[in-house]
């Protein structure tokens, strides 16, 4: 070599050497931009908008495939380090380069997230970027990861690209594996397989189906019924005849018509007809339910030739069978699968001649009933049933002249079921059909066609109807009544009650009588009935006024109201009788004053018990408030010393779940003669299975206590003691307010019900001030307080067990101060009402109409810097019963408004001088504010240091 020649080859290395310094010098400065533009954008992970996520994604896409991988070599292992903002970004722009239109960033990212799976060693990161790349995947990712199929962990994460990806590779890739796995490691590429519909496993599947592993020869099975090949089909036909080991040739024949199923919706439904025959064939093979699939197979192609097949299955002895070749069969188009059919049924003997008939009558153009005719006089049960089933389900004008023609000469014991299957024809040409068996000279079928045009409101055909109530046969003319009822038209009504007020045929009345009062309900315009009745009671005998008395409930009207009223106070005992029958029986509250006045009279006995029922079906039926049916039962109760009565109203009173009802029925347990059923009333009231249970008051528990001893129904008894639990039996016990009554839990009687003992009246201004009532000489104020309750005697009283004011005085005080205490107490105000209850002589616990003022009663009104309005609105209705239970300790004050806590521990506010805290101890006061106001069950108990720290 010359010397020119080794300084060239000198020269050229040199510049290779140099090329290749800054090709590495600039490579490194690429990774170390990619790096910091990684750092720069991860910072800004998680971000808070959409559109700023997909500028970054934006940007790390634009970096190509290197950096992506970057990315995802930043991926730790578990424990090693935090990159929750690395695995953000990766899923991020997984799923933004997922969107349709983005294939090519699709595959740059896929591409790079296959390379970074291989390049990783640590499973769960390689198992992270696998999940990824689920999403976007496509068949040229697939060599990159099919060497994962062999990883126990990660194979499950390669089939799923694979389902996604589908198609050939898909495919190959899975059987490419599939030998190189066994045991239960092939389980899921076979199922895979099999999802994907592939043929190619099949000699695999053969090979490995003789194992031990049931779940392997499951899902082999499975591979199999979902491949839709010939061949397929082939192996599991020879597998019915051999099963192999450890297969029961019945999972065979399901994995057989599995496999014609997918061939049928694959749209090769000759071959599928053709499996389904197979499976029909072995019968001991196959399992009813298999074998009805299989029928479903068959009729689902709608095509004739598969008949033979389903007129066989109407033999089989397993009813769901035939009926599952009948319904496919209905399926079957064209006349001649009709006429086969047709040919067959004459044919049969009586129980395949049955099905048959029954396969007839569901296809819709068969309308031939003479088969069916015939059958009916077989005298076999079954083949009878099946014929009128069949004319039922036709139901053509000839197949109702059919079962008239049978009805008619059928024995007694026959005609119910064909009167059954009578009635269920319809449709306007079958009954005009029908209304001309209205002139037959059978009696049965006249009657027959009267109840069928019932049935099927056939009110075109009232008036032939009508004439048939004066038919000879009295079945006949009692059936037209009935008919009438429903379909006879308000002028039909009138002239049918013109007639009977003529007629003196007393079953004719009554038949008329029930015709119109089941007719007038169904008008809306009952005055001109009530009128016509009105009219002709003027002139009418006792027995006709009877009559014409008991229809007016159905008319109703002040003024057949105001006629029954004054009727109750004639001479008469049977018109009274009459109109109190009337009355108990009329249809809205206006009777009830009535009703309660007869008994209030209480004579004689039966007019009062008449007026009772009545009462109390009113009661029951009429949407009222709760305390106007109190009010009621009240009054009644007082008219009803009887036992018998008095039971009466316990069954009404016990769905009343008031504690007013328990205030009602506890004196009655005086009484020996009805003291059971009292004691099972007030344990029905105080726990009631389906309704909210009422308060129990402490008053109550000594009569509940009582109640419970009596009470038999077991469950009843423990729901009635789980409930008693915080309310002992009380003692009597004599105290500074009153002899009042004081139960273990320490509360004490405020009102005892009687007169106002213990209650003092409020001093009239300025000195309802407690500053300047105290200020007053000891003699200023026994005149001031001799003058306060007179005006309280004057307009607070106590009325059955309530604290009434007539809201014309002043204010009712308490006779004790009180200092830390809690207080029972229940109020009723009436639309409007206002009032309040003064703690320590300081306004106020409110008390006001909650229809007026939102907020609700309970709140403590006059605080200005602490809360003063509820928490919640507890009110009940305006004129039903409010429960409060308040206590104070100190400055704080809790309130609960049935049930709910409407004050929680808040600081009253000194109202009348706000520089200082609430007196320490004062009167309390039930305001009053000018309307009229209602309590009862007052109790107070004082606490202790101890029990107001609780």
């Amino acid at each position: 070599m010359c010397k020119s020649q080794k300084a060239l080859i000198y020269h050229l290395s040199v510049t290779v050497t140099m090329l290749a310094f800054a090709f590495n010098i600039i490579y490194a400065q690429q990774d170390a931009n990619v790096s910091s533009q990684l750092d720069t954008i991860l910072t800004s992970f998680p971000v808070q908008t959409s559109d700023k996520a997909e500028e970054l994604y934006k940007q790390i896409i634009r970096g190509g495939s290197d950096t992506v991988k970057a990315l995802c070599s930043r991926l730790n292992p578990p424990s090693t380090g935090n990159d929750i903002s690395v695995r953000f970004a990766i899923h991020g722009v997984v799923h933004y380069t997922a969107r349709p239109g983005a294939d090519r960033q699709r595959r740059l990212v896929s591409q790079a997230l296959a390379e970074s799976i291989n390049i990783a060693t640590d499973e769960e990161i390689q198992d992270f970027l696998m999940e990824q790349l689920c999403f976007v995947a496509d068949k040229s990712t697939l060599p990159a990861i099919s060497k994962f199929l062999l990883n126990d962990r990660l194979a499950y994460r390669v089939i799923r690209i694979a389902l996604n990806v589908g198609g050939r590779s898909a495919e190959r890739m899975l059987i490419d594996a599939l030998p190189r796995t066994e045991g239960a490691r092939a389980i899921p590429i076979i199922k895979a397989l099999g999802d994907l519909g592939s043929t190619a496993g099949l000699e695999e599947y053969v090979r490995r189906i003789n194992t031990t592993d049931k779940n392997i020869q499951r899902i082999i099975l499975y591979a199999l019924s979902r491949t839709g090949s010939v061949k397929a089909g082939d192996i599991l036909k020879t597998w019915m005849q051999t099963p192999p080991t450890g297969i029961k040739s019945e999972e065979i024949v399901a994995t057989y018509l599995s496999h014609a199923e997918y061939l049928a919706e694959k749209g090769k439904e000759k071959i599928a007809t053709g499996v389904a025959n197979d499976i029909l064939t072995a019968k001991n093979q196959a399992n009813a339910a298999v074998r009805c699939r299989a029928l479903a197979l068959l009729g689902m192609t709608k095509d004739p030739s598969t008949l033979p097949s389903l007129i066989s299955a109407l033999s089989d002895t397993d009813p769901s069978i035939r009926q599952q070749a009948i319904n496919q069969i209905a399926g079957l188009k064209g006349k001649k699968v009709t006429s086969d059919l047709m040919t067959v049924a004459k044919t049969s003997k009586d129980e395949l001649r049955a099905t048959m008939l029954n396969a007839l009558s569901h296809r819709p153009d068969f309308k031939d009933t003479a088969l069916f005719e015939e059958s009916l006089g077989t005298g076999n049960t079954a083949l009878q049933n099946a014929a009128l089933e069949g004319l039922c389900r036709i139901g053509t004008p000839d197949a109702a002249r059919v079962l008239f023609s049978a009805i008619e000469k059928a024995g007694e014991q026959d005609r119910p079921a064909l009167l059954a299957a009578i009635k269920t024809l319809s449709g306007k040409e079958v009954l005009a059909e029908i209304a001309g068996k209205l002139n037959s000279t059978s009696p049965v079928v006249r009657e027959a066609a009267v109840i069928t045009l019932n049935e099927q409101r056939g009110s075109a055909y009232s008036k032939d109807i009508f004439k048939l109530i004066h038919d000879s046969e009295p079945k006949v003319a009692r059936a037209a009544f009935n008919a009438l009822g429903v379909l006879a038209d308000e002028s039909e009504i009138s002239e049918l009650i013109g007639s009977a007020l003529v007629s003196t045929n007393s079953d004719y009345r009554k038949f008329t009588s029930e015709t119109i009062s089941s007719a007038l309900p169904r008008f809306t315009e009952r005055k001109k009935f009530a009128d016509q009745l009105l009219t002709a009671e003027k002139k009418a005998d006792p027995e006709l006024r009877h009559w014409i008395f008991s229809l007016l409930p159905s008319c109703g009207g002040a003024q057949a109201l105001e006629v029954l009223s004054k009727a109750i106070t004639q001479p008469d005992v049977k018109v009274r009788e009459s109109a109190i029958r009337a009355l108990s029986a009329w249809p809205d509250a206006a009777a009830l004053p009535i009703l309660v006045e007869t008994v209030q009279k209480g004579d004689p006995a039966m007019h009062r018990v008449l007026a009772l029922r009545g009462t109390v079906r009113l009661l029951r039926e009429t949407d009222m408030s709760s305390e106007r049916r109190l009010d009621i039962y009240g009054q009644a109760l007082k008219a009803t010393p009887g036992a018998n009565e008095i039971r009466l109203l316990l069954s009404g009173l016990s769905e009343v779940n008031e504690t007013g009802t328990i205030d009602l029925i506890v004196p009655l347990l005086e009484r020996d003669d009805v003291r059971p059923e009292c004691a099972l009333a007030l344990a029905r009231i105080a726990c009631p299975e389906k309704k909210t249970p009422p308060s129990i008051q402490p008053q109550h528990a000594d009569a509940l206590n009582k109640a419970l001893e009596l009470v038999k129904d077991e469950k009843l008894r423990k729901a009635l003691a789980e409930r008693l639990k915080k309310f002992p039996p009380p003692k009597t016990t004599t105290t500074a307010v009153s002899k009042s009554v004081v139960n273990t839990d320490g509360f004490v009687q405020l009102f005892n019900g009687k007169d106002l003992t213990g209650w003092k009246g409020l001093l009239a201004g300025p000195n309802d001030n407690p500053i300047k009532r105290a200020a007053l000489s000891p003699q200023d104020f026994a005149k001031a307080q001799a003058i306060a309750d007179e005006n309280m005697r004057a307009h607070w009283k106590a009325d059955n067990g309530i604290l009434v004011f007539d809201g014309k005085g002043r204010s009712i005080c308490t006779a004790k101060d009180y200092k830390d205490f809690e207080m029972l107490v229940d109020w009723k105000i009436l639309p409007s009402g206002d009032s309040g209850i003064y703690l320590r002589g300081s306004p106020q616990v409110q008390i006001w109409d909650a229809t007026k003022c939102r907020d609700g009663s309970g709140g403590l009104y006059n605080n200005k810097k602490n809360p003063s309005k509820p928490l919640v609105c507890a009110d009940k209705p305006i004129g039903e019963w409010n429960s409060f239970r308040i206590k104070m300790v100190g400055e704080r004050v809790t309130v609960h408004l049935n049930g709910k806590l409407v004050v929680d521990n808040v600081i009253m506010e000194n109202y009348w001088d706000r520089n200082q805290p609430i007196f320490r101890t004062g009167q309390i006061e039930l305001q009053n504010h000018g309307n009229t106001l209602y309590f009862r069950n007052i109790y107070i108990k004082e606490l202790t240091e101890a029990d107001g720290k609780k």
